[in-house]
């Protein structure tokens, strides 16, 4: 009778855990607004060298006397915008705005050669605290006075619009869970500069982006007030002041229209796979079974089963919103591949690493009192790094482009540069190489880091030798080469 009795515990306690794994789901998802306001009229001016201010509608344009006007570098200008959207996010009760720039870049398949031109349309999303737009408002009283605003970006992204499958609502919804539990470490920051003068009469607001790093010793030169006219003096977008001040206050102003939406009013087609597979989890929780022996209830401690709801929350969390390719129709069911590990054996950093990985095609299962600890290793996981050890065995030669304190950086770097090739991070201590290219000759290695300098403005590339999967010095590389 007693046996049984525990049975019923166990089971009762598995209900409350469900059902508080589905609160949790529910509370944590953030929820967006529709787009609230739009910039999609600006017009760009850029100094060319010969003296002269030349102009082009959303887009800086490339100085004429460096790069000829029938080129294909010459059709996107310096720098360009198609719109600038402002959305509205709420998430564990408090407000962020989520600005996205629009954008279209190109680049040669064959740069050496300056052929085969292919272009993509971008998006670059920022996502802060929704007061931060205040900052924004061009005030009257700061006519002639040009200041500059961080945002203190909370996470960011640039997304390429060509080849992503997902919505942009979908891919800033995972950043955002994946930033609140410390998987992501956002590395990037946007600082406004705005300028408001008056041109003809009326008034205009003078306006420029630059996507920074989050390091307040790497950004805060943009805030200097003895700069901030330098900052206008090379090129900038210009706005009319009606429509750039529309496109800050009536962001700021409609936090009623935003808290009457909710998730399951969200027209957009666009959030009907993510709606359907935050359905089909939610019946994959509500058919969870388990038993005594499984779930091993601790009966001294009256709160244990609630472990199992924080894990069954932190999978489930970032498992719906990635498209599950392999759920089977009308099952209300997802396919799952279950991988037992046994937690206890491994420390805090590894038990992370483990959670991040976890994907919808992915049940993570604990085994308390597993005596093999082997089991992690044959885990399908993927490497977050780049494997700075293929063909580990041969010596490669790699250009580096760059070293930064993070791994996150890839996509800075390649926007920054216009390098389409593949981009390899490399741990070195406390730093990570960013480096490309794989070669086994010092000829070829250098005529490509000539080429990354010439046609990519990468000053300062140079070359790194890898040896075993570690790096080893140029002059040990030459000895081993003869």
């Amino acid at each position: 009778m007693r046996k049984y009795f525990f049975i019923l515990i166990a089971l009762l306690f598995t209900t409350l855990a469900n059902a508080q794994v589905l609160d949790s789901i529910t509370i944590a998802l953030p929820q967006f607004s529709d787009t609230i306001s739009k910039l999609n009229n600006a017009k760009g001016w850029l100094l060319q060298n010969n003296g002269e201010w030349v102009s082009a509608h959303n887009k800086i344009p490339n100085d004429k006397t460096v790069i000829p006007s029938k080129s294909e570098e010459y059709k996107f200008g310096k720098e360009n915008f198609s719109s600038i959207e402002l959305k509205l996010i709420e998430f564990k009760k408090k407000s962020y705005a989520l600005m996205i720039v629009k954008s279209i870049d190109g680049y040669y398949e064959f740069p050496t050669l300056k052929s085969n031109w292919k272009t993509r349309k971008l998006a670059s999303y920022y996502v802060f605290e929704k007061d931060k737009l205040r900052n924004l408002i061009p005030d009257i009283s700061m006519m002639g006075k040009p200041f500059s605003v961080s945002l203190d970006v909370y996470c960011s992204g640039i997304i390429n619009l060509d080849k992503e499958k997902l919505s942009i609502e979908n891919i800033v919804s995972e950043n955002i869970i994946k930033t609140n539990q410390g998987i992501n470490k956002n590395t990037s920051n946007l600082i406004f500069s705005i300028y408001l003068v008056k041109k003809d009469e009326d008034e205009k607001v003078l306006f420029k982006l630059y996507r920074t790093y989050s390091k307040k010793a790497l950004y805060e030169y943009y805030l200097q007030p003895n700069i901030q006219k330098d900052l206008f003096s090379k090129y900038y977008y210009e706005a009319d002041f009606d429509d750039f001040n529309d496109f800050i206050t009536n962001c700021l102003n409609s936090k009623e229209t935003f808290r009457k939406q909710s998730f399951s009013q969200t027209k957009a087609k666009e959030t009907e796979e993510f709606k359907s597979n935050y359905n089909a989890l939610k019946d994959q929780l509500k058919t969870f079974n388990t038993t005594y022996e499984d779930l091993k209830v601790d009966t001294t401690n009256f709160y244990a089963p609630v472990k199992i709801s924080k894990f069954a929350d932190t999978v489930a969390a970032t498992s719906f919103i990635k498209s599950d390719k392999n759920s089977k129709k009308g099952s209300g069911h997802i396919t799952t591949k279950v991988t037992i590990i046994d937690m206890d054996s491994l420390n805090k950093a590894n038990q992370k690493a483990i959670l991040m990985q976890a994907d919808s095609t992915t049940k993570i299962q604990i085994k308390k009192d597993s005596i093999h600890n082997d089991t992690v290793s044959k885990t399908n996981f993927q490497p977050i790094i780049n494997s700075a050890t293929t063909n580990s065995d041969k010596l490669i030669l790699r250009v580096q482009i760059a070293g930064a304190p993070d791994s996150n950086s890839e996509a800075l770097y390649r926007q920054k540069f216009g390098i389409a090739e593949k981009i390899y991070i490399i741990p070195n201590g406390n730093m990570y190489k960013y480096a490309v290219g794989e070669f086994d000759n010092f000829e070829d290695a250098n005529n490509h880091k000539k080429q990354i300098t010439n046609d990519f403005g990468v000053n300062g590339a140079f070359l790194i030798a890898i040896k075993d999967g570690k790096l080893i010095s140029l002059n040990e590389a030459k000895s081993l080469l003869k």
